[in-house]
């Protein structure tokens, strides 16, 4: 994002937008604070030489104009309004990890038959 966007300290969802403001060379980038699918929040601190920021709500956003100026105050979109703001970004997310346990026969390398299974599902 650049020195002049701010500096996010912890971590939570997080999307940004670089935003380019007609008439000056200032570079606005706006925050998002989205819940993880279980609906978890994270954190984050947005901060700029002039003042900081914490979002730790579920579409809480902030947006700041440059390192010289203090970021805005938090406001809380709509979650339709943050799917259409940053639609390409959310369509272009990987798909989330998958997990799959396969178990031995005790004292052998033989996996059990459910487990045969399984892996015949992921070779599918």
């Amino acid at each position: 994002m650049g020195k002049a966007l701010g500096h996010l300290k912890s971590a939570g969802i997080v999307f940004a937008a670089a935003l380019v403001l007609t008439g000056c060379g200032s570079r606005a980038a706006l925050f998002v604070v989205m819940p993880e699918a279980d609906g978890r929040v994270g954190r984050i601190e947005v901060v700029t030489e002039k003042g900081s920021q914490v979002l730790d709500r579920p579409w809480q956003a902030v947006e700041t104009t440059g390192i010289d100026r203090a970021p805005g105050e938090p406001k809380t979109l709509d979650e339709r309004t943050v799917q259409a703001m940053f639609r390409e970004a959310l369509d272009a997310r990987p798909d989330p990890p998958v997990t799959y346990r396969v178990f031995f026969r005790t004292g052998r390398t033989e996996m059990t038959a459910a487990s045969d299974r399984t892996i015949q599902e992921v070779l599918e």
